[in-house]
């Protein structure tokens, strides 16, 4: 199998009220067989999907991430990536899909803007076998980038005809190469040993060269650094703690993995740049499970459906129906309240 990156669709939702903006972009990585043709495009692989002519799989790790920015610079703050991690994991759409999420947890050290998930249910793609004619096609990973635009960034940018630009109905341009970076040195930039210290380092060189600046008087800009960073992390964090970001990206993943938002069209716009199909359309071995258990108990059935030249095998078909005997016990027993 050949690893190829394709290209998911390219978006922006806000609220009428246009406080916030999320912009999206995203691609997936997946080991292609030889025989499936050439694909390219989430289009492409959804056609040969849609035609049983491949069966997307997870085998082994699989995992979901999520690039975070606030209006174009990345999120480092450990705090905050934790809270939106916890936030994107509460939203209904994995209990829709039934699929568990794990977090990864990286080097605490590292600098990065990055949330990563390992998907986790019962891998009902390995209990089918493929039609004759079908290849197999193991996904590796979905990663988005996601960057959540204030207004008054948008009008800064209008004004200074630089940044993210303000989407419109005809162009979305989610990062601007213009865009400033994070990185802001309280010396100069030739200074290689601050630039090699970790971000906690780097911050407490600056917060003990800002105290000596207060302590003389110094009126030096390198001193004055601190401050500005103290503005961003302020600014930051008033994005990501606000309800609306949780709405957003709650109507995002509903976006990206069915291909709707569930909240009324009243209080948000959706402005599509290129569009392609749901993670559970183009996937659904990985993202959609209601849809393999559904196939499941059509084979038991004998009646044919999608797909219906997939073959379950014996033993694992005995151990899908226990693991959804069980499930559905379960969930009996939840709709039906507590005993008394």
């Amino acid at each position: 199998m050949s690893p190829t990156s394709i290209s998911l669709s390219t978006f922006s939702i806000g609220s009428k009220s246009k406080k916030i903006v999320l912009n999206s972009a995203g691609q997936l990585e997946i080991d292609l067989p030889g025989s499936c043709g050439n694909i390219q495009t989430a289009l492409d692989l959804e056609h040969v999907v849609d035609k049983a002519k491949v069966w997307v799989a997870k085998q082994g790790l699989c995992h979901f991430s999520v690039d975070l920015f606030v209006n174009g610079k990345p999120v480092f703050n450990v705090d905050t990536l934790h809270d939106l991690e916890a936030a994107m994991m509460r939203c209904d759409v994995w209990g829709q899909l039934e699929i568990g999420l794990v977090p990864v947890t990286g080097h605490r050290d590292e600098r990065t803007n990055r949330i990563t998930y390992s998907i986790q249910h019962p891998d009902l793609s390995s209990s089918l076998t493929p039609p004759d004619a079908a290849s197999v096609a193991v996904l590796r990973s979905v990663l988005y980038s996601v960057d959540l635009v204030t207004s008054q960034c948008r009008d800064s940018c209008a004004s200074e005809g630089e940044g993210v630009e303000r989407p419109d109905d005809n162009k979305l341009q989610l990062f601007n190469k213009k865009m400033p970076t994070i990185r802001i040195p309280c010396s100069n930039d030739d200074d290689e040993e601050y630039n090699n210290l970790s971000p906690s380092d780097r911050d407490a060189v600056d917060d003990f060269l800002s105290a000596l600046c207060i302590s003389f008087g110094s009126s030096d800009s390198p001193c004055r650094v601190p401050n500005k960073r103290r503005r961003l992390v302020d600014e930051v964090k008033d994005v990501t703690s606000s309800p609306q970001v949780r709405i957003l990206l709650s109507a995002w993943l509903e976006k990206i993995l069915l291909g709707a938002m569930r909240c009324p069209k009243k209080t948000m716009t959706l402005t599509q740049s290129i569009a392609a199909p749901p993670l559970s359309q183009l996937a659904p071995g990985v993202f959609n499970v209601p849809v393999c258990e559904a196939r499941l108990h059509l084979y038991n059935l004998n009646i044919p459906g999608p797909y219906e030249q997939c073959r379950v095998s014996k033993s694992t078909q005995e151990g899908r129906e226990a693991w959804y005997d069980d499930h559905d016990a379960r969930r009996r027993r939840s709709a039906d309240g507590p005993s008394t």
